[in-house]
């Protein structure tokens, strides 16, 4: 999921934060008749997303949360919580983002880290 209304999550009351993801759970859910694992943080750069952010994340019973900082995690060297992954806007077309995935040291900026 991505929210309901794309707010900065860190900046969001308990229970502001609490509607945002349940919210958003509950609609994918209710289309796609399956259980929604992943958020996609709006906004989620590390700075917006804090301790209590993750957390609120793990009440609601999401599995994986990923990051907007266009890194690129090795395998096996991750926070299920705290998943970088690539960039996707609308102005990237697909033959771009298929080279972003076969050679993230050469596209993606945070690859070695």
């Amino acid at each position: 999921s991505h929210t309901v209304s794309h707010p900065f999550l860190n900046r969001l009351s308990g229970k502001d934060l609490e509607y945002e993801l349940l919210e958003s759970k509950r609609h994918i859910e209710s289309i796609v008749s399956k259980e929604c694992l992943v958020i996609a943080y709006p906004n989620g750069k590390k700075e917006n997303v804090g301790d209590g952010v993750y957390s609120a994340v793990k009440k609601a019973e999401y599995k994986y949360g990923c990051l907007y900082s266009g890194a690129v995690e090795k395998q096996n060297m991750y926070d299920p919580f705290r998943i970088n992954r690539v960039a996707v806007e609308r102005y990237i077309g697909r033959e771009y983002f298929q080279m972003r995935l076969l050679f993230p040291a050469i596209f993606v900026k945070e690859y070695n880290r």
